[in-house]
């Protein structure tokens, strides 16, 4: 059994991992709100490249120098291409970022905070068994269900993903719940509700625009409850 000096050690730990996953979840969010951006602005170049009346088009010309005529408005349409093409470059890449962020927010931060909150008091266990089995086996699935979509596994893949990814939500609300039993955390609280709610709100639950409310009261509630419990760290 561990002293109760040792616990708070960490009951602080997890406390710091989950303050610094609520940061990379809000930081991914930010990056997936410019991809966005970038994707709409995307689509436009390539409607205004292709589509007849709003960018350049080939028209055949007649008569002498037709042929020279005709290689100059491919040469214009393939130099209008390459706005499009660079912005859904950027675009693949944004989208990369953001996704390498959420995983290292859940796997490298979330997942390790939940295993110190068990390790401070097995009560956390139930919360810390949903963000596993929901959070990693779910993005896990999704992404491999993402790269087989044009097989029909990779439909099925990304339903049962999908599923899990909620249990995972789940398990982050009941952790803010938990958290709020042993510190009396009102923020906690509401945080969790907030993770809750955005379960039945959206399709992608743990970065919507409730979920990212509920993030920023999570990184803002840790830190202050981490200056609370470090008075009791031992020396």
């Amino acid at each position: 059994m561990l002293e109760g000096s040792e616990k708070v050690v960490y009951l602080y730990s997890g406390l710091e991992k989950l303050n610094r996953a609520s940061l990379l979840m809000l930081a991914a969010t930010a990056v997936v709100v410019v991809g966005t951006i970038l994707a709409a602005a995307s689509v436009y170049a390539v409607v205004s490249a292709v589509i007849p009346g709003v960018g350049p088009q080939i028209t055949p010309p007649m008569g002498p120098g037709a042929e020279e005529a005709v290689k100059e408005q491919v040469r214009a349409v393939l130099s209008s291409l390459r706005q499009p093409i660079t912005a859904i470059l950027a675009v693949m890449l944004v989208m990369a970022a953001g996704l390498i962020i959420a995983l290292v927010g859940i796997f490298g931060k979330l997942v390790p905070a939940a295993e110190d909150f068990v390790r401070y008091d097995p009560e956390f266990s139930t919360a810390s068994t949903l963000i596993k089995v929901g959070l990693v086996a779910g993005v896990v699935l999704a992404i491999v269900g993402a790269l087989t979509t044009f097989m029909g596994i990779g439909v099925l893949l990304l339903i049962v993903a999908w599923v899990l990814i909620l249990i995972g939500v789940v398990g982050i609300a009941i952790l803010c719940f938990k958290i709020n039993d042993k510190l009396k955390s009102t923020i906690m609280v509401v945080a969790g509700v907030l993770f809750i709610i955005s379960i039945v709100l959206s399709f992608v639950p743990f970065l919507s625009v409730l979920a990212v409310i509920a993030w920023i009261l999570v990184y803002a509630e840790t830190r202050s409850l981490m200056k609370i419990v470090g008075k009791s760290l031992p020396t």
